[in-house]
This record gives C-alpha cells, structure tokens and sequence, in this order.
C-alpha cells in the first residue's frame, strides 16, 4: 500500500506545488496528491473492514487504524473535489454508478464494532463493493493527471509566447533606456507579488495541515492521537472500571419525518453544540454519536482519581439543564 516510494513522491510533488505560479496548475496538483492520498487510505481502511466482516470483530488497534484512514482518505477526497470541480462532478457520478450504499453500511457496521459471527460472503461483497468504487477514482485520478497536463502544455505554449515577445522588448529596452528602468521597476513589483503569493500559499498549506491533525485530535482521545502523531506505537490499554452514558432524543423518529432538512440541520447543529459545550466542563469523552445519539464514556486516561461516576452524573445534570437551548422549529 503506502510505502517509502510514494511518501517520496508526494514530497517532491509538495515541492512542486510550492514553485508553481498563479494559474491552474497548483490547483490541479493539489487535487491530484489528495485523491492519490486519498486512495490509498481509503484502501488500507479497506483491509480493516475485510478482516472484520472474515474474523466476525477487529482489535482495537485495527479498529483505531480503521477510524484514522478512513476519516483520512475521505477527508484528502473532499479537498481534491474543493481544488478541482471537475472531481466533485465524476465523484457524484461513481456515487450513482457503484454500489455506494452498500459500503456506506460496512463503514458503519465497522464503526459500531458490534461482533458477529465470521461471514466471507459478507466480507466478498464489501470487497467487490470497495474495489469497484477505488477503481472508478484511479479512473478519476487518470482523468485529472490528463487534464493536468493538458494545463500545463497549454500554459507552456502561452509561456513560451511570451518569452518571444520578452525578447523582442528586450532589444527595445537595449534602444531606449528610460524604458529600461520603467520595466526594472516593475519586475521588482512583480517578484515582490510572487514572493508574496508563495508564502500565502505555504500558509494555506501549513493551516491544512493543522486542520488535519486539529480532525485527529477531535476523532480519537487525546493520548492516542497525540501517540499517532509522534508516530509511537499505540498500545491497547486495560481500565478495570469506567461509566458509560448513552443518550438520545425521544420521538426523533416523528421530528425528523415532521422537519424539513434546514430545520433538522439547525436543530441538530444547536443539539450538538448543547451536549459539547456541556462535555467540556468534565472528564469526560465522546466515544461516537449518529444523529441524535450519543456515547459518553469517563474513566479514560488521563484520568485524575476514580470519580468517572459523579463525572458522568454531572454532565447528565448539566446536559438536562441545558437542554432548553436546543432551538426546535417543529414541536415534537
């Protein structure tokens, strides 16, 4: 899958997107390294979920490998798409063309990490699923390294255009000297601009980055994401006793049936925000949540004292006693 080889291309094509220019062409290069990663993580989450429909259940060391390429490769996919329009469009066409619904299930039964008796006809088929639809993005990728080059020529033509009529100025400059210190002027204005433009772009680059390992931070708990990002090996850990909290809305059913999408994405969006800023007073940690449900758990490490219990109560408490902050535009 991802080895030494393909970490050093994808330096080089960091170092590449750095030294281009302006135009289209740094976009298209970003777009094709983030789908080139994209596909391969995607892939390698592939064998954590192959193995966990074959074996019936993951460890939690593959299970945490599974949430980090997973949530990796579909993250570098939705940045190729922003950088390169033409990639959300073929995307939506595979969505329709594979079969996207089956694999969206997968990720989610992995997710859950409920155990189930070993079924490889279950694991043939996320199979198939899964490679049909990596194979429609190399497909994809093929397309954009085409388009890519197709940039590239086009603008070298253009370049070397100017470069004939560079030189035609060039014998002018050399007949009229007042020209000649006009245009130095404005070649310094111009390195300046593109001084300017190159460390905007390397500070676009570098807060990527940072969005990256801020979506680390917040997918898993604070030890083992910063263990993942010094690049240590994550250990599994045994806590003889933690609280679990499950909560969820009553009636979200009927809500949802009686909300249009704006009003159920607002009072989801007020929901969420509601349990998080209540989260943050305790020590406690949000293990998953899918529409109106959630999963608290207290006891995790670092943990001070065994009061994981009078943790968990307390946000209870303070989630019911913030619960009338959650904006619903339909009456349940």
């Amino acid at each position: 899958w991802y080895n030494r080889v393909d970490a050093v291309f994808l330096d080089h094509l960091s170092q590449d997107i750095r030294g281009t220019n302006s135009s289209a062409v740094w976009r298209y290069l970003i777009a094709y390294k983030n789908l080139l990663r994209s596909i391969e993580n995607i892939g390698i989450a592939v064998v954590y979920g192959i193995r966990y429909y074959a074996q019936g259940n993951v460890s939690q060391d593959q299970y945490i490998q599974f949430i980090r390429h997973d949530t990796l490769g579909f993250e570098y996919l939705d940045q190729s798409k922003n950088f390169a329009p033409q990639v959300r469009k073929d995307y939506e066409k595979i969505k329709r063309e594979t079969n996207f619904s089956l694999i969206e299930t997968s990720r989610e039964d992995v997710l859950a990490q409920k155990r189930k008796d070993p079924d490889t006809n279950e694991a043939f088929q996320y199979y198939a699923a899964t490679f049909d639809y990596t194979e429609k993005l190399r497909n994809v990728l093929i397309g954009l390294r085409k388009r890519l080059v197709g940039t590239v020529k086009s603008e070298l033509k253009a370049a070397n255009q100017q470069q004939a009529l560079g030189i035609a100025i060039l014998l002018l400059v050399l007949i009229i000297s007042p020209i000649i210190i006009f245009l130095v002027r404005n070649a310094t204005a111009t390195i300046h601009i593109f001084s300017l433009t190159l460390s905007t772009k390397e500070q676009e680059l570098t807060q990527e980055k940072q969005k990256m390992e801020d979506l680390l931070y917040l997918t898993l708990p604070f030890p083992v994401a910063r263990d993942i990002q010094l690049k240590k090996r994550v250990n599994a850990e045994k806590i003889e006793t933690v609280t679990i909290y499950y909560s969820d809305l009553v009636d979200f059913t009927e809500l949802y049936s009686d909300s249009t999408p704006f009003e159920m994405v607002m009072m989801l969006n007020s929901y969420y925000k509601m349990f998080d800023d209540s989260m943050n007073k305790y020590q406690v940690y949000k293990v998953n949540c899918v529409n109106d449900s959630h999963m608290i758990v207290s006891g995790l490490p670092p943990s001070e004292g065994d009061h994981h219990v009078t943790q968990i109560a307390s946000t209870r408490l303070n989630i019911l006693a913030n619960s009338n902050k959650v904006v619903v535009s339909t009456p349940p």
